[in-house]
């Protein structure tokens, strides 16, 4: 502390002993208080330490204030709306749970649809209901046989398998086969290459295991084409596919509104407007959490005004990122 400091003296030791308090209780490191009050860590922790920072310590002090009342900003805010689940019935995934019924036959099915429809979470929803139902997540490097069949026996519970190809393939057949009425469900389906493609509708024929490919419209294409009409023919044969689609049904903008507590007509029109947006439902969730902030401030239910400005700041972050 320096001397032109001394008049704010209880002011500097308040915010000191604040801040060992708060460390004692959540057992935080000096690193770690150094990422949340953005003070650099040596000098944080000569301030919080025995004899305290030799250089001026009011702008320290100023600093750990300002930590605080963040986290009293963070801790008052309460936002009214209500907890929204996992999963809630729209007419898509509906749609979903019943195409996958259908797979649980034994059958092949594709759900060809855009980002932000419910696909993942119509898997999640149907996996919870059922045993067997194993969910494979295919990132782009996972599209070719060797990666997807690896993933595959991660889903079935074996972990870090190795093997030639067919020896992968032979692990999951032998997998399923001692399984009643299994189904897998391939979700970004659309980074699968046609060998993949082959090499699925082989297990499916040697278990009759369902299979369930869920992508965006890519799948479509890749489905109906491969890298050629002489592609896949036996696999599009199998095959049962919904409706290539990119937007939500207005049904489906009316049940995440009734699950955000929301009967304004023009509140949901401006959902269906945002949900008619890349993103669909996903961004008009992400729009009505942001809304429900400023609802809150307001001491006010989710209106019209705080879903525009809501989706004003979410599109305009977008389009600068």
């Amino acid at each position: 502390m320096t001397e032109d400091e001394k008049p704010h003296a209880d002011y500097i030791e308040e915010q000191r002993a604040w801040l060992k308090t708060h460390m004692a209780q959540l057992a935080l490191t000096w690193p770690e208080v150094a990422s949340r009050t953005g003070i650099k860590q040596g000098t944080i922790s000569q301030f919080g330490g025995k004899n305290g920072y030799g250089g001026r310590e009011l702008p320290i002090a100023e600093a750990v204030q300002r930590y605080r009342d963040l986290l009293v900003a963070r801790d008052t805010v309460h936002i009214d709306a209500p907890e929204i689940p996992d999963y809630f019935e729209t007419q898509t995934s509906a749609e979903i749970v019943n195409l996958l019924h259908w797979c649980q036959r034994g059958k092949m099915v594709s759900a060809p649809l855009g980002s932000g429809l419910g696909k993942s979470s119509s898997a999640a929803h149907f996996r919870a209901l059922y045993p067997h139902i194993y969910i494979v997540t295919i990132w782009p490097s996972h599209g070719s046989p060797g990666p997807m069949q690896i993933r595959v026996l991660a889903a079935l519970g074996v972990k870090n398998a190795t093997g030639s190809p067919a020896a992968l393939s032979q692990m999951i057949c032998d997998k399923l086969s001692a399984m009643h009425r299994p189904v897998l469900i391939f979700d970004e389906a659309q980074h699968l290459t046609v060998k993949s493609l082959e090499e699925i509708r082989g297990i499916h024929d040697e278990t009759g295991a369902g299979i369930a490919f869920f992508g965006d419209q890519r799948l479509a294409n890749l489905i109906a084409n491969g890298t050629g009409k002489s592609d896949l023919p036996q696999l599009r044969r199998r095959v049962k596919s919904m409706a290539a689609r990119v937007l939500p049904y207005a049904q489906d903008v009316a049940a995440l509104a009734r699950a955000w507590a929301i009967d304004d007509p023009r509140a949901i029109r401006e959902l269906e407007q945002i949900a008619r947006k890349p993103g669909a439902l996903g961004l008009a969730t992400q729009v009505l959490e942001v809304a429900a902030m400023l609802a809150s401030a307001d001491k006010a239910p989710i209106g019209l005004p705080h879903l525009q400005e809501a989706a004003a700041d979410i599109l305009r972050r977008d389009v600068a990122a």
